[in-house]
């Protein structure tokens, strides 16, 4: 006995299956090229500029002419640069800490068993459903 080949049936499946993944994939990345351009327009490209400028002299006007790295030792060896880095630690610290833990007991209160808990979360969302429907009006 001989064997068949198979049937015409499943290269047609794996076709319209094959159209249909690659179906998938362009509605995915139509759906995802709006968030990558905007990533590279807004933060990659202005990202890679910076880098450049910072091995150069440039200023607002005129050519700008590269430096290497005299722009981060000149940095580095300011004690300014060693304060503004500590205050920066600092207040990220503390607004992080001032932020997040009040939101946090909010949050486990508003979730246990309380008097009028519904009316209190209402009152606590009724800013973020404004701002949604004032944007929308305007």
């Amino acid at each position: 006995m001989t064997k068949q080949a198979p049937a015409a049936l499943p290269a047609t499946h794996s076709r319209r299956h094959l159209s249909r993944r690659v179906r998938l994939w362009i509605d995915a990345f139509g759906m995802l090229l709006p968030t990558i351009l905007g990533v590279l327009i807004f933060f990659l490209v202005p990202l890679a500029i910076s880098f450049y400028l910072s091995f150069t002299d440039a200023r607002l006007f005129g050519e700008p002419n590269l430096v290497g790295f005299n722009n981060y030792l000149r940095a580095l060896s300011d004690p300014t640069f060693y304060r503004a880095m500590w205050n920066t630690a600092a207040f990220s610290m503390v607004t992080l800490v001032v932020s997040t833990v009040p939101a946090l007991v909010l949050a486990v209160i508003l979730n246990e068993r309380i008097a009028g808990r519904t009316f209190f979360r209402a009152v606590f969302f009724i800013p973020v459903v404004a701002s949604v429907v004032g944007v929308t009006l305007l």
